[in-house]
């Protein structure tokens, strides 16, 4: 569905290792440097010690002053796991007739990685770097901060290792590891959540969450759903590849990937989303079927990829005329809708249009050139506006109307469910807002002679207002 801003995404991948600015923790293995002799380079072994180590490289001391050439092979063991790096040395100096050398790691596999982040996103010393800054005034409001994520996301973070490892060998059931990873996510968004009220909405709260995702990062964004929903590839949350993804209620990852696809599909908010999908399509075969006229107008508003549509026309087979027109910023989700919607009876008109629902609403006279409508709709948007642009956005769709025509809109119920794994994994959040607290916005919005009632989908988080303009 189509938002108003695009926002871009808080990065979960550190920043690129450098001397100066890149923190390591000390370590202490043995670790053998070794010419490339794959690139024409003639091969050696150099004997060394691990003073330190980073995502991006190691500090080493050495055996004896050498002159090392790059590229070389570092090997070393990460609690007793073989690595092997290609590196090259970024500097070198010498103390008290000591040699030491800095190396960066120049490529790592997957594998490489993900070790890497195990073995420093469980050290309570890098843990604690990079949450230094995330204090409270109070100081027991801090140490709650850092308990959360020493204690508490730690934790979670070894547990998730451990299901990878079931998964790689598969020494555990489909089901059990589903359960598993089910549980402790669920407890760890709860403790988020916890925290947060003590906190307060604000920007340490956002802080926490970043922090949150940079720490899970590596497992949760081996799903697909989650990535995108994280990524925002087309700028905004929620846009239409997410819900066809939730549509289809499968996964699309690998690995543990597979089973974040199946935690966030069975959220309860995702259920709610098909439940919001399947129940607009009722609401719009229930109110256009009783419009007995040659010709009848119906406005969709961030129409995303007009699923509804193609629900609504696959089992309503109306005689008169319907011309639908159909706005949306994203190009791709028009793009979609046309490929969807290309087979629908002639009697059916659908006019695809590009344009910011929200600039565009934000003028009735502008918005007058759409024409006087049946019925007009909109899921998926609102939840997204905040206070002020959703008043005059429901006064101009409600200016739109013709006597007895019908404003539908969807929002969820922030006091019937809030969807705190969206929002902690995903980035994925939304205006908090209740039943009435829908009703006295659209008072506040200026419309007059009208009335209303309230439609739930099955699940009873998401519901839709349906205004009727008197006649």
């Amino acid at each position: 569905m189509e938002l108003s801003a695009q926002t871009k995404a808080a990065s979960m991948t550190p920043q690129q290792d450098d001397k100066r600015s890149s923190f390591r923790i000390t370590i202490n293995s043995t670790v053998k440097l070794k010419a490339d002799s794959s690139l024409g380079i003639p091969s050696q072994t150099y004997n060394a010690q691990t003073i330190n180590l980073s995502e991006g490289g190691l500090a080493l001391a050495l055996d004896s002053k050498t002159d090392l050439s790059s590229p070389l092979l570092v090997e070393f063991s990460l609690k007793d796991v073989p690595m092997q790096f290609q590196g090259e040395v970024v500097w070198r100096k010498v103390d008290n007739g000591k040699s030491y050398c800095g190396m960066r790691f120049t490529q790592k596999d997957e594998y490489q990685e993900n070790i890497l982040k195990r073995f420093l996103f469980t050290n309570d010393e890098y843990i604690l770097n990079q949450i230094k800054d995330l204090k409270a005034k109070d100081k027991e409001t801090s140490d709650n901060i850092k308990l959360f994520f020493i204690k508490d996301l730690k934790m979670f973070i070894e547990e998730l290792i451990v299901l990878e490892q079931h998964i790689k060998n598969k020494t555990m059931s489909e089901d059990a590891i589903f359960e598993k990873l089910n549980k402790i996510s669920d407890e760890i968004v709860k403790k988020g959540d916890n925290l947060e009220r003590q906190i307060g909405i604000g920007m340490l709260t956002k802080k926490i969450r970043d922090a949150f995702r940079f720490f899970t990062g590596p497992w949760g964004l081996k799903s697909k759903i989650l990535e995108r929903a994280f990524t925002k590839p087309h700028g905004y949350r929620g846009d239409y590849m997410l819900m066809e993804m939730l549509y289809h209620n499968k996964p699309f990852s690998e690995g543990i990937g597979i089973y974040y696809d199946k935690y966030l599909q069975n959220n309860p908010y995702s259920i709610a989303v098909r439940g919001r999908r399947k129940k607009i399509t009722e609401l719009l075969r229930d109110n256009l079927r009783k419009i007995n006229l040659p010709s009848v107008n119906v406005l969709n508003l961030g129409c995303g990829s007009c699923p509804e549509i193609k629900d609504l026309f696959d089992s309503f087979h109306p005689k008169n005329n319907f011309n639908f027109t159909c706005i949306d910023f994203d190009q791709a989700a028009l793009d979609s809708s046309k490929e969807r919607l290309k087979s629908l009876p002639e009697n059916i008109k659908i006019k695809l249009q590009k344009e910011n629902v929200v600039n565009l609403m934000k003028s009735q006279k502008e918005a007058g050139i759409l024409g006087e409508q049946h019925l007009v709709y909109s899921f998926g948007l609102a939840d997204y506006l905040p206070y002020r642009v959703l008043k005059y956005f429901i006064s101009t769709a409600f200016s739109l109307l013709l006597p007895e025509g019908k404003l539908i809109i969807a929002h969820k119920d922030i006091e019937k469910y809030r969807p705190l794994a969206p929002e902690w994994f995903m980035d994925w959040v939304s205006e908090p807002r209740k039943v009435n607290d829908f009703i006295k916005l659209v008072e506040d919005s200026g419309i007059k002679d009208y009335s209303f009632n309230i439609e739930w989908e099955e699940s009873n988080v998401i519901f839709f207002l349906v205004i009727t303009k008197k006649g």
